[in-house]
């Protein structure tokens, strides 16, 4: 293909520098997503492409030639087929994927000698849900000063200048919204932290469970557990990820909620299918170390809508043991509501608090551990540790809560104690 326009599609981790120059060194795989022989040749043999649509079976291909990357170690250069357009690609074995798209539109228009009407439609439904940026090529002139121009803009940085250029961060499209005091807290940094953090720590594949280990420890903060919780068995990828809401709790910790379009796959031993994508929110908790900000501790499943972030505590608070004896049957009923539906979750909380569900998100499977703080009055601090089961499969994840309690007096006389906020802890 010549005159091609060069994209750089980032699909499951950010792309590294030393793959600029690289070339796949394995054989060329040939793609062929329509009907009505979707196939896929690798090494000159054929495999049959399953898939009820074009959606699936990209995302079966792109598992597999995934897979065959990195049982190589080596690049794979693969050529994708659709009556969309053409694409060349190269899987590398970490994860990354570089495309090279051009739209059969402009390869005929080319041809025939006459200008192409702008489209990026056809190369975009050639990847997943992410846009294409098609570059022009750039003369040696033009090249030179947009060197100078970003020179000039990292000197103004540097001078103390950046909120001028960037008012919203760096790489951001809008504002990012904050709360709490303070106006210090590098809320777009740790936006980027969390979107990253939360890629790996929703990328998982039980034929490798150390790779999702390893880029979990680029950004959880050292000494914790880089497993987050997983129980290490099934498949899933992340498709997409939005950093949203930035809650601080104080100069220097608070939560990020992060929108991300997951792909699961269902299978067992070396046989997986990719599923139906679905959309899943994450808070991420963030603290500003002494280097970069770091994720502090697992995130958590929160329902759509604003989270609600826990008070603040001067420090580890006592345990109320007979409180925590008594309601430790209603933690279990109000965890097993806010995995099924806002209806169910109502019933029970505390009146006005409007606390959305996880909507059958997850499945409660069991809470292994409740506390809640001594204190005065009829308003409590509380944690919480659940396991989830994630529908369709085996896959389990355990998560950290915070709640608050209020004590509420029925008609009949009778005091109860209900959830009336909940946050990752």
């Amino acid at each position: 293909m010549n005159a091609m326009s060069v994209v750089r599609k980032v699909l499951a981790m950010p792309p590294r520098e030393e793959h600029a120059d690289s070339e796949a060194a394995a054989p060329a795989v040939e793609v062929y997503l329509e009907e009505p022989h979707p196939r896929m040749e690798i090494a000159g043999k054929t495999y049959p492409l399953e898939g009820a649509d074009v959606d699936t079976r990209r995302a079966n291909a792109r598992q597999q030639v995934l897979e065959w990357a990195r049982t190589i170690d080596q690049p794979v250069l693969v050529n994708v087929e659709e009556h969309l357009g053409s694409a060349a690609l190269t899987f590398y074995p970490d994860g990354t994927i570089e495309a090279v798209v051009e739209p059969l539109e402009e390869q005929s228009a080319r041809e025939a000698g006459t200008p192409a009407k702008a489209h990026a439609g056809s190369a975009r439904e050639l990847g997943h849900a992410f846009p294409v940026v098609e570059e022009r090529k750039a003369s040696p002139a033009a090249k030179v000063l947009r060197y100078l121009l970003l020179l000039l803009v990292i000197l103004l940085c540097v001078t103390g200048v950046r909120a001028i250029i960037w008012p919203y961060g760096f790489g951001r499209s809008g504002p990012v919204t904050t709360s709490g005091a303070l106006s210090s807290f590098p809320a777009a940094e740790a936006s980027q932290v969390a979107a990253r953090f939360t890629t790996s720590y929703l990328t998982w594949d039980e034929r490798n469970r150390d790779s999702r280990a390893s880029a979990i420890s680029l950004d959880l903060v050292q000494g914790l557990d880089v497993t987050a919780g997983w129980s290490g068995e099934g498949v899933q990828s992340v498709a997409a990820v939005y950093p949203g809401a930035v809650k601080t709790d104080n100069d220097h910790e608070g939560h990020v909620v992060v929108l991300a379009r997951v792909i699961p796959f269902k299978g067992s031993g070396q046989t997986w299918k990719a599923q139906p994508a679905i959309w899943q929110r994450l808070s991420v908790p963030i603290e500003v170390g002494p280097a970069r900000v770091v994720v502090s501790g697992a995130p958590a499943y929160v329902p759509e809508g604003p989270a609600i972030g826990r008070e603040n505590a001067s420090g580890p608070a006592a345990t109320d043991e007979a409180l925590t004896a008594t309601t430790q049957s209603d933690a279990r009923a109000f965890f097993s509501a806010y995995a099924t539906s806002d209806e169910a979750t109502s019933a029970i909380t505390a009146p006005g608090s409007g606390i959305r569900s996880l909507n059958k998100a997850v499945e409660l499977e069991s809470l292994k551990t409740w506390t809640v703080d001594a204190g005065d009055g009829d308003r409590r601090t509380a944690q919480a540790t659940v396991t989830w089961k994630l529908p369709g499969g085996t896959t389990r994840l355990t998560q950290n809560y915070a709640l608050i309690l209020i004590r509420s007096t029925a008609a009949d006389g009778m005091q109860r104690w209900q959830v009336a906020e909940i946050t990752n802890n």
